[in-house]
């Protein structure tokens, strides 16, 4: 007997709040779980700017109805609007392929080899860029100024790379060691065609613009950390010179994960001095043209950091140490604080935390799997000394 078709979702359609809390057994903090549905939702990658609305809202990415859809939650009422209508069998929106204007009710988003935009007003969508079968493409990003998205072109890899179950594409390490010719190119919101901003032998990802000074962004050559020459570069969009970004002069010296401050001048990034057993673990920031850095130690792994600044880092812990953690500047380094347990498997990149703290600095969304599916959380920020020692 053939079973019956999964329903599609329409666009437009609102779900009531699904928001529900609970408190920390160890901080005893408020935890706010803000999705709840049998399926993976997940908020963007903690560079990427998802709000809209004045604020009120932010745009996350959802499986709901067996397809891959954008969805707007109400960070007030806890109601969620569904952005887009893919359909269950079609490849619907990229995790991770999506961004949001700093400037415009507007959100850009990969589906099916195409680049779209997305009034979040009217939910009217226009696509703005096919691109070729031989290519594919890293997370868009939006200019300071709304003008262009920007993103990296790839060639599809190899055919005889081995493929990484967990991701459905080569291993990190494959990518890098093939050496695909990458562009990094921006596209204006009427649509067009790519214009070329930069292009090397080396496996770019992580384009990140500034999300205040429109003609600057930072990307990384991608591969194993313990592998790549140089991480983090600058690039400006109007004179395509290209540089460093605190210039990795020593083997023992291995960066990433690096973010936009929201000054948008300021760039934060975590590492290791050393190799081995020895390896120690810091944060740093630098400013964008990377003439000068600053680096601390920070006692406890983190996978990922974000911040608004320098006062005040959110890290998340690792698979072992399930932890979100709090480290506040105390003008020589950084005192560290649990702010609650995340459970999160990091089995897969959309089960990985990835920690944003909320443009007001009074909250920090992230995704879990604590129940079971990957949902979005959202826990406020106490008073700091209220908190155990991290």
């Amino acid at each position: 007997m053939a079973g019956k078709e999964t329903p599609a979702l329409s666009k437009g359609t609102v779900f009531p709040s699904e928001t529900r809390t609970f408190v920390d057994n160890e901080t005893r903090v408020t935890i706010s779980r803000l999705t709840n549905h049998l399926c993976h939702s997940n908020h963007f990658y903690f560079t990427h700017w998802p709000y809209y609305s004045g604020g009120q809202k932010m745009v996350f990415h959802s499986d709901r109805g067996n397809a891959r859809n954008l969805f707007g939650l109400d960070l007030e009422t806890g109601e969620i609007t569904q952005l887009t209508e893919f359909k269950p069998g079609t490849g619907g929106v990229e995790p991770f392929g999506a961004c949001v204007s700093y400037t415009r009710e507007e959100a850009y988003f990969y589906a099916d080899r195409c680049l779209y935009a997305l009034d979040l007003c009217d939910l009217s969508q226009r696509k703005l860029w096919e691109w070729p079968e031989d290519v594919k493409c890293t997370t868009p990003n939006c200019t300071a100024d709304g003008r262009f998205v920007c993103f990296v072109i790839i060639p599809y890899p190899p055919k005889e790379l081995p493929i990484d179950p967990t991701s459905g594409g080569p291993s990190n390490k494959d990518m890098w060691a093939s050496k695909p010719h990458c562009r990094i190119v921006r596209i204006p919101i009427e649509g067009g065609e790519p214009e070329t901003l930069w292009e090397e032998d080396y496996y770019i990802t992580h384009v990140n613009t500034s999300p205040t000074k429109p003609s600057i962004l930072t990307f990384c050559h991608e591969g194993p950390w313990r592998l790549v020459d140089q991480r983090m570069w600058g690039l400006d969009m109007e004179t395509k010179c290209v540089w460093p970004i605190r210039k990795q002069d020593s083997e023992d010296i291995i960066i990433g994960h690096e973010y936009w401050f929201a000054d948008g001048v300021g760039i934060g990034y975590h590492g290791r001095w050393g190799r081995g057993a020895d390896a120690e673990r810091f944060w740093g920031c630098t400013d964008y043209h990377g003439t000068s850095y600053r680096e601390y130690p920070i006692p406890r792994a983190c996978t990922h950091f974000h911040s608004l600044g320098k006062e005040l880092l959110v890290g998340d812990g690792t698979a072992a140490d399930p932890y979100i953690t709090l480290w506040r500047w105390n003008g020589k380094g950084y005192d560290g604080k649990l702010l609650c347990r995340h459970y999160c498997s990091f089995h897969t990149q959309r089960l990985h935390v990835h920690p944003a703290m909320m443009p007001d600095g009074k909250g920090i969304v992230f995704t879990s799997d604590m129940h079971g599916y990957g949902n979005i959380y959202l826990v406020r920020i106490p008073e700091f000394e209220s908190l155990p020692s991290a």
